[in-house]
This record gives C-alpha cells, sequence and structure tokens, in this order.
C-alpha cells in the first residue's frame, strides 16, 4: 500500500502487479493525479443516477493507467484490483453508475467515463477517473492492488 498523498504529490508512475480473479497475472503502471470529493450539484441528470445513493460521500480520483499486457485488456480487470485502504485498514472499492459514470455530461468532463466498459490497449496511456464511496472523517487513504503490488517505478 501507498500513502494516496505521496502517489499524488511524487507525480510519478508506479508499477501494478497482481492476479486477477480468474489467476491471469496483470500489470500495468499508474499514476494518481487527483483525489477530490464529488460535488452533488455538478451532475446532470442526478436523478438518472440509480446504483449510488444520491449524495453519498463520494470521492474522485484521476488517474493514468498504461496496460503492460501483450494484448488489450478491459479497463474492468485493472479496476477491480484498485482499493482505498484509510487509516483504520477498511478496504472500499470503486463504485460504479451507468449514468453518473458512463453517460452523464459529468462522466465527460470529469474523465470517469473513459474507464467505464473500455478497453486499455498495450503501452498506450489511458487518462480517466474512478470513483470511491468513503466514510466522513477519514484521516489518512492508500491505494492498495488486491492479490498484488504497487511500488515505484
Amino acid at each position: 500500500m501507498i500513502d494516496i498523498r505521496e502517489l499524488v504529490e511524487s507525480g510519478d508512475f508506479f508499477s501494478v502487479n497482481a492476479e486477477d480473479p480468474y489467476g491471469d497475472a496483470k500489470y500495468a503502471r499508474i499514476k494518481v493525479e487527483n483525489l477530490y470529493k464529488l460535488n452533488w450539484e455538478d451532475i446532470d441528470g442526478v436523478n438518472e443516477v440509480e446504483d449510488i445513493d444520491i449524495g453519498a460521500n463520494i470521492w474522485i480520483m484521476d488517474i493514468t493507467v498504461v496496460n503492460l499486457n501483450k494484448k488489450k485488456i478491459s479497463a474492468d480487470q485493472i479496476k477491480d484490483l484498485v482499493k482505498l485502504v484509510d487509516e483504520e485498514e477498511f478496504e472500499f472499492d470503486i463504485v460504479e453508475d451507468s449514468h453518473l459514470c458512463g453517460y452523464s455530461d459529468y462522466a465527460k468532463t470529469s474523465g470517469l467515463n473513459k474507464l467505464y466498459h473500455t478497453d486499455l490497449k498495450p503501452k498506450i496511456a489511458k487518462k480517466g477517473a474512478l470513483a470511491f464511496e468513503l466514510p466522513d472523517g477519514f484521516e489518512e487513504l492508500s491505494l492498495k492492488i488486491e492479490d498484488g503490488t504497487i511500488c515505484e517505478i
């Protein structure tokens, strides 16, 4: 695990090595560029959000991902590995909603749609964003790769 502030402040890519739930190795580089709280007033057609409670404490993480596998892979294969962990070691998966993350104008301007049901081509950097529902009052967050490692290059 690496502290999220360190990831953002460094501006560097970090190496990700993991095994997905199907036993396949996944290799990537990830650069975390920002983490900020979602303002629900920015969401167009907010009533179309179905899979996330409106007003939930959603945080957006801007990232760049480079697939280092020999063939294209689904962005979901990398997203499923990414977890945020608070200071008490509670883990938080990404959350997705078709309107918020795929089809709203907000999805397009925030980059949430860039990693929503898409493929990652080998060696091509893809900028996008991920959404996480987090509890109020966390003090520290770290990025964890499920069944794998994240380290400086």
